[in-house]
């Protein structure tokens, strides 16, 4: 038990505060999750309280994430057609989700930083030229599909 708690609120290093980061993330993602699927579901207002995005509400236009909750419930209900209409995003979204806890988990019990060389490499591919155009134009695709989308 003495290796976990350092590995894991080791807020001295930066691969410590990129732990407690992630963890912090997977939290507050799975609460927001579980108040969507048990507690929303459970009341009679149903979708009345889902919670507009940020940009949408003050705004006035969607931002390429919004529909990411929406994708990922639909995920998680097995209809996979409509989380794809929702968002694309929401399948990242359930991956990040499912696998990042496992390797934390994994990086805390045998006290490596998986994690953070992952995190580290993808940073590394995704500052290529020929790699983030790409990424950066699937970005504004989507975007401009959710504006079509949510406002026209």
């Amino acid at each position: 038990m003495k290796k976990f708690r350092p590995y894991c609120f080791n807020a001295s290093s930066l691969e410590g505060r990129f732990r407690i980061h992630v963890l912090g993330l997977l939290l507050l993602a799975y609460a927001w999750l579980f108040y969507h699927l048990v507690i929303q579901q459970t009341t009679m207002i149903g979708n009345q309280l889902h919670l507009q995005c940020p940009s949408m509400q003050w705004l006035g236009f969607p931002c390429p994430g919004c529909g990411t909750t929406r994708s990922a419930l639909s995920i998680l209900r097995g209809h996979f057609f409509e989380a794809f209409w929702w968002n694309p995003f929401g399948y990242l979204a359930i991956i990040f989700l499912a696998f990042v806890p496992m390797i934390w988990m994994h990086d805390a019990v045998t006290n490596r930083n998986n994690l953070w060389l992952f995190y580290r490499k993808t940073e590394q591919i995704i500052r290529k030229k020929w790699i983030i155009i790409p990424l950066m134009m699937i970005i504004l695709i989507n975007w401009i599909w959710n504006w079509v989308k949510y406002t026209g």
